[in-house]
């Protein structure tokens, strides 16, 4: 390549890069829309989790196991919750399902407190349930807004980790 066509490039770039890396910006989704949308996807798989450990205790199967990840889990999803309310606006559709998934999470949180029987047991999948629903639609409406292929990867992705 003949030396004045690379100085001809370089201008060029230096010239278009102020106008054109906007546009390239504008089109890809912050990391923060992406982390929203992993955090609400994490919460469909702690749902489970959740169930899955309160059962095993209800069983006695390698209840020290399954109390210690109960506890992280619901530590988790609580950590997680506060981490949304501070990523999602307040004028935004996400807001509503957030909500939605809030008020699922506050009628099964008193109920992990009780002693695992049958009836406790049947509650606790019942009421996780509703949070998956509630967590699923969370995460739709969250890559939507996130406005990219890219968030539904991420949403993808939580689904086979809650899936798994």
């Amino acid at each position: 390549m003949p030396i004045r066509f690379i100085k001809l490039l370089v201008a060029a770039s230096l010239v278009l890069a102020p106008t054109v890396l906007p546009c390239v910006a504008a089109n890809m989704p912050s990391a923060a829309a992406l982390d929203a949308v992993n955090l609400a996807g994490r919460q469909r798989m702690l749902s489970q989790r959740i169930v899955k450990n309160y059962t095993q205790l209800g069983l006695g199967v390698l209840s020290e196991a399954a109390d210690r990840q109960l506890r992280e889990s619901i530590f988790r999803f609580d950590a997680s919750q506060t981490q949304l309310h501070q990523q999602v606006s307040l004028k935004s559709a996400s807001n509503t399902d957030l909500e939605m998934l809030g008020t699922e999470w506050h009628k099964l949180k008193p109920l992990l407190a009780f002693r695992p029987n049958r009836d406790t047991a049947l509650q606790v999948e019942k009421q996780a349930e509703l949070i998956l629903a509630a967590s699923h639609q969370l995460t739709l409406s969250l890559q939507e807004a996130s406005g990219s292929d890219s968030g539904r990867w991420v949403n993808l992705a939580g689904r086979t980790r809650m899936l798994s």
